[in-house]
């Protein structure tokens, strides 16, 4: 089985090159190379899912400015490589089960970075931020 997610794609660009799948090889070329440009030799897994992230962000922009409302290829291939976000049931769930007391707080907001640290960047922090909201709202 193939480590790292750089030599995820390195492994699925030689698969698509047998494949002779050229517009594929295009895309998981990018992707490398934007993994590559990181200035330390490793990065982390959360490093990995932001330049992943961007990339997809990037994409959905340049197709709702096309006003395209299909995915392309290169979106899609992307998020093969993205994990499965944590869901907002799952957000609150976690919440409700490590009982984070709003109380001992000063602000709501500092339980936002308890939950991302947790999550990471499977969580989308505007989600996360509106969750905390209505869950401190409701314990008040």
């Amino acid at each position: 089985m193939v480590g790292s997610l750089q030599e995820r794609v390195r492994y699925d660009i030689l698969q698509a090159i047998k494949n002779k799948q050229r517009d594929v090889v295009g895309v998981l070329k990018v992707i490398l190379g934007e993994l590559q440009r990181s200035p330390t030799k490793e990065i982390s897994c959360d490093e990995e899912i932001k330049i992943l992230k961007k990339l997809e962000k990037n994409e959905e922009d340049m197709l709702d400015y096309a006003g395209i409302d299909e995915p392309s290829l290169y979106l899609n291939t992307v998020r093969m490589y993205l994990p499965q976000m944590a869901s907002p049931s799952e957000i609150e769930g976690w919440i409700h089960s490590n009982n984070i007391d709003f109380s001992s707080l000063k602000n709501p907001m500092q339980a936002v970075g308890i939950v991302m640290k947790e999550f990471g960047a499977r969580a989308d922090g505007r989600i996360v931020k509106d969750i905390v909201m209505r869950i401190s709202e409701a314990e008040k």
